[in-house]
């Protein structure tokens, strides 16, 4: 991740953990390397640093839970974002790539809490709820690079969106903005708006990590 620049005496939030891990997820920072979760993802910090210094904080990671679920092609970005997912991935197609459990049941829901059919398309922002025996057991953010809008599909819509908030910044949620980041270098850009409309054309062209 990019460096990170906080103001002194003011409380601000921790950027979002966007690196994953094969086998594990995001758990927290700690201030040394092999130390316990001291800042939760996303939390609120102030003064941290010394005063006009420098501090690195180390990741820590949680082995995940094989007995109820396998990743296989996809990975968990920070805690709880589950990426790897590509356009026009039904919810039918999600539970059979993360191959669960027996006695687990999957779920997805739209953004509205909405249960989605098993027909319906994964999107970014929906959330994946794996249970086991009726107990929930994990629950994930879906992230496909490049939905912007949020149903599953890449086209032109996203390509609007995305120029739409270009301009005035106030558009898009933080889970969308990830999902627009398609040049993967931090920033959202018109570079992210060609990359997306260029494959609205040739779907061919790599969005995702």
């Amino acid at each position: 991740m990019n460096d990170f620049t906080a103001p002194t005496g003011k409380s601000t939030t921790l950027p979002i953990a966007t690196f994953t891990r094969v086998g594990y997820k995001f758990i927290g920072w700690s201030t040394t390397s092999s130390g316990e979760v001291e800042y939760i993802d996303k939390a609120e910090i102030t003064d941290i640093a010394p005063r006009d210094g420098e501090i690195t904080l180390y990741a820590v990671w949680e082995e995940l839970p094989e007995d109820i679920y396998k990743l296989n092609e996809y990975s968990l970005m920070g805690s709880n974002i589950l990426t790897g997912i590509t356009e026009e991935t039904s919810v039918d197609d999600l539970e059979y790539n993360l191959e669960i459990c027996s006695l687990c049941t999957l779920e997805v829901y739209d953004k509205d809490d909405n249960r989605l059919n098993y027909n319906e398309n994964v999107g970014t922002g929906t959330t994946t709820k794996i249970y086991k025996n009726g107990v929930l057991q994990v629950e994930f953010i879906n992230l496909v690079y490049g939905d912007v809008t949020g149903d599953g599909i890449v086209n032109i819509a996203d390509v609007i969106k995305l120029a739409d908030h270009t301009v005035t910044y106030d558009i898009l949620t933080e889970i969308e903005q990830i999902a627009a980041e398609v040049t993967h270098d931090s920033l959202l850009t018109i570079a992210d708006v060609i990359k997306l409309a260029d494959y609205t054309v040739d779907k061919t062209i790599e969005l995702w990590r």
